[in-house]
């Protein structure tokens, strides 16, 4: 015996079509392919965040505007056009050229991005530290670098290598981050116009670089103690 219905739904019901059922079937279809590509993209990007190669923080200076008595930095402008071409790729490229007009200006630059390194994240385990520019040893016979805008006459208005070092320093970089400093000097060993003989820097440094008792830090220099940095046209560099 039929009962009768005691819900408004039961009177109202009908039996579902088969395009209904169709529709349906297909709504639920998109959905599901909706949620496999964004599982598929979340995917990718956390593969890409895990195993893409880290950008190695790269700080460049490539000083160029020297005047007389001081001889051109041959070939510092397009090794610094060379970097360019990597950065974004293996390297994250701060150009510093155009602040160092002076020893101060460039120190206070360096000061900032390194601060910025210093606080962007752990993925980066190291940064490099790229200056060239003229070198001299002042009358204390420390190594200096002779930065565009200094007296070349002066050792006062030089830039000794222990204060670059200091500067590394109190960046607040981890001590476990690694720090390469590479110093491309060396290309006026002798200038008669200053009275210079010999640069005689590299071979002040190592004195220098353990009395800074900088942890994880390297330093290369361009050419080695009475020895001359070479440019060539036909290497561009």
């Amino acid at each position: 015996q039929n009962q009768p219905a005691r819900h408004e739904w039961q009177r109202q019901g009908k039996p579902l079509s088969a395009d209904t059922l169709r529709g349906r079937g297909t709504r639920s279809f998109r959905l599901a392919l909706l949620f496999a590509a964004a599982g598929g993209l979340l995917a990718l990007l956390v593969a890409y965040l895990l195993y893409s190669p880290t950008q190695t923080p790269f700080i460049a200076v490539a000083a160029t505007a020297y005047e007389w008595p001081l001889p051109p930095n041959s070939w510092a402008s397009e090794d610094a056009q060379a970097l360019v071409d990597l950065n974004g790729k293996t390297i994250q490229l701060h150009d510093l050229s155009g602040e160092w007009r002076t020893a101060e200006r460039g120190l206070a630059q360096l000061d900032q991005r390194l601060k910025q390194i210093a606080q962007s994240g752990s993925r980066q385990r190291s940064v490099v530290i790229w200056l060239s520019m003229h070198s001299a040893v002042d009358g204390q016979g420390r190594p200096c670098l002779v930065p565009p805008g200094a007296d070349p006459h002066d050792s006062e208005t030089w830039l000794p290598v222990a204060s670059i070092l200091e500067h590394l320093k109190s960046a607040g970089l981890p001590s476990q981050m690694n720090k390469l400093l590479l110093l491309d000097c060396g290309r006026q060993p002798l200038n008669w116009n200053l009275g210079q003989l010999a640069d005689g820097m590299t071979a002040t440094l190592p004195k220098v670089i353990e009395e800074a008792k900088l942890t994880n830090l390297a330093v290369l220099t361009s050419c080695g103690d009475g020895e001359l940095s070479h440019s060539t046209a036909a290497l561009r560099g």
